[in-house]
């Protein structure tokens, strides 16, 4: 069971402000207007010496150094980056009076600062090319600097990256003072789901009802009715899913709210990693909006599995031993010693938590041929935790499916399909599946990134297996399927067991003598004289399937520059032979095992 209960990720860095001065005579508030729209309609980015548009141009934010600054901050809003646009105005305005204004294009604010005066002084300025959420071409907007007395704002939580995969928990701040007026949700899922804000069930959203599809993001207006459940402060979103494919890949939530309150820069920043209530499994990023002098990472997670954090490509935090609940501080001191803090300053710097093996290959460049084995013997139709029946659970955002009466066979078909889904989130990733008892010529698919060709495969793979263990068997036919291709792309081979075998790649000899070094896939292997369960634990009597399954690696690791993973279901680490078996293939075969 992998589940992040909660994680922090605080920041504490100096904002670099950089300002654009007007001059204005303190005598001549009313023409503050017209004066900073003229200035803005007639200077041009490219004339400005200012570090943070320098920085915009850097990024490909600015693209036409011909554009002036109102055509800039049109185009900002044309393209629905609020922010950048804002942020543009703040900028260049911050320190030229003390009165207050906003900024509107057509009926849409861009920017405001509070008023209580009753006197409104508004100046207009056309600009050519603009509409928002339109290209620049054939149309005009107006832009309104205005005093104001109240002025909209928004909190937004983002769903950033791949997160899942299992039912979410996010933490949305809403300031003191105020009230929800709307609320907004663009999200791309795996699947319908329920929405609830702090415990209230706030509606149900279903997967491409509104505009999503493949690739595209459903855009939900929350019904006001929900809007009671939002509070000042700290609000716990959660999406719990209602199928078997759990996980956001982009989107965000947002809560509209009219505030006086004035604009600030902060000088700490925390950043919070989602609740999953599932698999480890987050591709995210934070945003920098000033030079980091000082970084610690808190994380409390309940993990059976080796598990990492990644910031940058840089791997900042391992646990190669979780077992069950655990806590992890990872200090500045440390972090400094890892990091360059000025490379990662002023930018959007992604983040990488989960599961060890998966990390490994879908962090690659688009480039792997992946083949996923799965063991379908009678074993994996024991529990989790004993060699006794468990029972099936087929809805792996169930909270039964991390139980220790669970059939180990329904763990792995959940994590099988998660770990699909994030090899083939890459273009250019290729996925084979291996299923095997005491052959591997029953359940097999050669490479593909066909997502749903290979989810349907996982589906059907039984539920209650049976049979033997014939883990050579599983590693010879992965060889034949990527030993095939083209030899320049990277090569991972992943072996989910619960980790004695019973058979030998052979079919000649007996049981506890002759060879067992083979190649053998199909057919009738050899058994080896090992029954595979507890009584196998503490003996040598399984030597001899053992040495196949790692004279099969060996052939992979060496003739075909393969990686070779392995992951152990049930009470592995209790089990020395099985233990040692899964550590064994992991190690001849360059790979990792947990």
């Amino acid at each position: 069971m992998d589940a992040v209960l909660a994680a922090t990720l605080l920041f504490s860095g100096i904002i670099a402000a950089s300002l654009f001065y007007i001059h204005v005579n303190e005598n001549t508030e009313t023409k503050i207007g017209s004066d900073v729209l003229t200035v803005f309609a007639n200077v041009r980015v490219m004339d400005i010496n200012n570090p943070f548009i320098a920085e915009l141009i850097a990024n490909g934010n600015i693209s036409d150094l011909n554009n002036t600054v109102i055509e800039q901050i049109g185009e900002f809003a044309s393209q629905g980056n609020y922010d950048l646009a804002s942020r543009l105005i703040l900028n260049l305005t911050e320190g030229i009076t003390d009165a207050d204004f906003a900024v509107y294009f057509d009926d849409d604010l861009i920017y405001g600062t509070p008023s209580d005066s009753p006197m409104v002084v508004s100046s207009r300025r056309m600009v050519s090319g603009i509409q928002l959420n339109k290209t620049r071409e054939g149309y005009t907007s107006r832009v309104i600097i205005t005093g104001v007395i109240n002025r909209t704002e928004f909190a937004f939580v983002y769903f950033e990256g791949f997160e899942g995969e299992g039912n979410l928990t996010k933490f949305l701040f809403i300031p003191e003072g105020v009230s929800a007026e709307s609320a907004y949700m663009e999200l791309e899922g795996g699947g319908d789901f329920n929405l609830y804000v702090n415990g209230q069930f706030s509606g149900s959203y279903v997967k491409g009802s509104a505009g999503g599809g493949y690739m595209m993001a459903d855009k939900w207006i929350i019904n006001n009715t929900y809007l009671q459940n939002f509070n000042t402060g700290k609000n716990t979103i959660t999406l719990n899913f209602s199928g078997g494919i759990s996980y956001i890949s982009g989107g965000y939530l947002r809560v509209g709210y009219k505030t006086i309150a004035r604009p600030y820069t902060a000088s700490n920043m925390t950043f919070w990693l989602p609740g999953i209530n599932g698999i480890i499994n987050l591709y995210s990023a934070f945003y920098v909006p000033g030079n980091i002098t000082g970084m610690n990472i808190s994380l409390h997670y309940f993990s059976n599995y080796s598990i990492m954090m990644m910031i940058g490509n840089k791997t900042v935090f391992e646990d190669d031993n979780a077992t069950g609940e655990s806590y992890a501080d990872v200090t500045n001191e440390t972090l400094y010693s890892i990091l360059k803090y000025d490379e990662l300053s002023m930018k959007s710097v992604p983040i990488r938590l989960g599961l060890k093996q998966i990390a490994n290959i879908s962090t690659d460049t688009g480039n792997a041929d992946v083949v996923l084995i799965t063991d379908l013997s009678g074993s994996m139709n024991w529990r989790l935790n004993s060699d006794n029946n468990g029972n099936t659970v087929t809805n792996c955002s169930s909270p039964s499916l991390y139980l220790s009466t669970t059939k180990r066979i329904s763990l792995a078909k959940c994590l099988d399909k998660n770990f699909v889904a994030i090899v083939l989130n890459t273009t250019g990733n290729r996925i084979a599946l291996v299923g095997f008892a005491r052959d591997a010529n029953t359940y097999y698919r050669g490479l593909t990134d066909n997502l749903s060709l290979v989810t349907a495969d996982i589906n059907s793979y039984p539920n209650s297996p049976s049979g033997g263990t014939c883990i050579c068997c599983a590693i010879n036919r992965a060889f034949n399927i990527i030993g095939s291709r083209n030899a320049s792309r990277q090569r991972f081979i992943i072996v989910m067991s619960d980790g004695i075998p019973t058979y030998k790649c052979v079919n000649n000899g007996d049981c506890t003598n002759g060879p067992y070094e083979g190649n053998l896939t199909t057919g009738y292997p050899l058994w080896a004289c090992c029954g595979g369960g507890e009584d196998n634990c503490d003996d040598n009597q399984c030597w001899q399937s053992t040495g196949s399954a790692n004279y099969s690696v060996r052939r992979a690791a060496t003739e075909l520059d393969a990686e070779v993973d392995s992951i152990g279901f049930g009470p592995v680490k209790s089990c020395a032979f099985a233990n040692a078996t899964l550590r064994g293939i992991a190690e001849i075969g360059n790979g990792t095992y947990s």
